[in-house]
């Protein structure tokens, strides 16, 4: 019994090993090509004709927080107080969780298109695109009113 204990011990450490030299390797490039696709879309689309490019870098800023928090912190995790977890998982969960609502939109938007290609300039306007945000807060909003269950 002790030497299967001992052997899913180290068996764990060698996996959270791995894990950790991946999240190492990863985490400079998700804050990096994230932060470029955001310079890139400040800088050169113009968000008036192109809303749907809204949803891109909304899903971008929150991938670029997910890397930020997460990955450059999850070496410490394990040695940090269990009353600083709480607040950092849920921030997590938040980040994730608005990147996976800004792709749902970002489909529904893309299908749209090429459902009803002549109709999309009517159908998706500023006050449509205004109406999607705004339910996606009221999502975001009650989905970290309610929390993760950790």
């Amino acid at each position: 019994m002790g030497l299967v204990q001992k052997n899913d011990t180290q068996f764990q450490e060698e996996i959270d090993f791995i894990i950790d030299i991946f999240t190492l390797v990863c985490a400079p490039l998700t804050v990096f090509f994230n932060a470029v696709v955001l310079y890139i879309a400040c800088c050169y689309i113009d968000l008036t004709t192109r809303l749907n490019q809204r949803f891109v870098i909304s899903m971008s800023a929150a991938d670029l927080l997910y890397g930020i928090v997460y990955m450059s912190t999850r070496l410490y995790t394990r040695y940090l107080p269990r009353w600083i977890c709480g607040p950092y998982y849920v921030l997590l969960w938040a980040c994730q969780i608005s990147s996976v609502i800004f792709l749902l939109l970002l489909n529904i938007d893309k299908f749209i298109s090429i459902r009803y290609p002549l109709k999309y300039s009517l159908l998706v306007t500023e006050r449509s695109v205004r109406t999607q945000k705004a339910t996606n807060l009221a999502l975001w909003i009650s989905d970290n009113a309610t929390g993760p269950e950790l």
